[in-house]
């Protein structure tokens, strides 16, 4: 039996960039784990193999919804797909239970079983790689790879979904790039929080652990846990009353880039509070 590839990747959130698709070239089948961002995002992974899809929290008022869950069986490997592994209950036969919603990277076994998630390679969030994998499935079994991409777009197509609009309107308007990483962060607007209250020093003036020192992460990284968890939190309820980001990064002191960012986080990531907020901009997970 020839050596079968099988593409596996999971939030997206509208953007397909050049380095997964060129990855991908040569899989039989493609699954996703879901946060897609639109199905314009399958139809074009469709044109490189089968695709089989479960739906994410942000994948709403599709035409044809997505399965929240999805068995399948290929070259011989059982796969479980769901978004958010936390709901999946009793699981049922499989090899592999495919999942997404954390960004973050995992292989974990439990005697044959393999959890699997390949993080995102959409979007970059803060800290957090931008990450895929490919499974190769051979007479000797199969094998998770890990591929590790870089956080730019080279030329990849971004596209916003409506819920990831949600709640920010004329504000958002045509930051959607610079809002993920894509682009520069804060340079346009200023100051990222060096004249937060109770800081001493901006993020211009020192790094933590390498980071840049105009980026939102070095900002971030020097509060200490407790005052960021209260900013977060006290920006998270802003939000709830109708609260414009523009007025939210004067009235906290911090960049309107890095106010977008958090508030971009809670609306996109129903019922999520603010210490799993932190935790997917991978703050404290240097």
């Amino acid at each position: 039996m020839a050596e079968n590839r099988i593409g596996i990747l999971s939030d997206t959130h509208g953007l397909l960039r050049e380095e997964v698709l060129e990855a991908l070239k040569g899989c039989g089948a493609i699954l996703h784990a879901g946060d897609v961002g639109g199905p314009e995002i399958l139809e074009q992974l469709s044109a490189i193999a089968p695709v089989y899809a479960v739906r994410g929290n942000t994948d709403r008022d599709w035409e044809k919804p997505l399965p929240e869950t999805l068995s399948i069986t290929l070259f011989g490997v059982r796969f479980f797909l769901i978004h958010n592994r936390k709901k999946a209950g009793e699981l049922p036969e499989c090899d592999i239970v495919l999942s997404g919603h954390t960004h973050k990277y995992e292989e974990r076994r439990e005697g044959s079983r393999l959890f699997l998630n390949p993080g995102s390679c959409g979007p970059k969030r803060f800290l957090l790689p931008v990450t895929m994998a490919v499974l190769k499935v051979s007479e000797n079994g199969w094998q998770a790879e890990r591929l590790d991409l870089s956080a730019g777009t080279s030329g990849g197509t971004l596209s916003v979904s409506g819920a990831e609009k949600a709640g920010f309107g004329a504000e958002a308007s045509g930051t959607y790039a610079g809002a993920f990483g894509v682009g520069a962060i804060g340079r346009e607007t200023g100051a990222l929080g060096a004249n937060a209250p109770g800081t001493e020093s901006g993020p211009g003036e020192k790094t933590a652990k390498g980071l840049k020192a105009d980026s939102p992460e070095a900002y971030m990284a020097q509060l200490p846990e407790k005052d960021l968890k209260k900013l977060v939190s006290d920006i998270m309820r802003s939000v709830d009353r109708g609260r414009p980001v523009k007025e939210l990064a004067e009235k906290y002191r911090i960049g309107e880039e890095l106010a977008e960012l958090i508030c971009r986080l809670y609306v996109t990531h129903p019922g999520i509070d603010a210490e799993g907020i932190i935790n997917k901009m991978g703050i404290y997970n240097r």
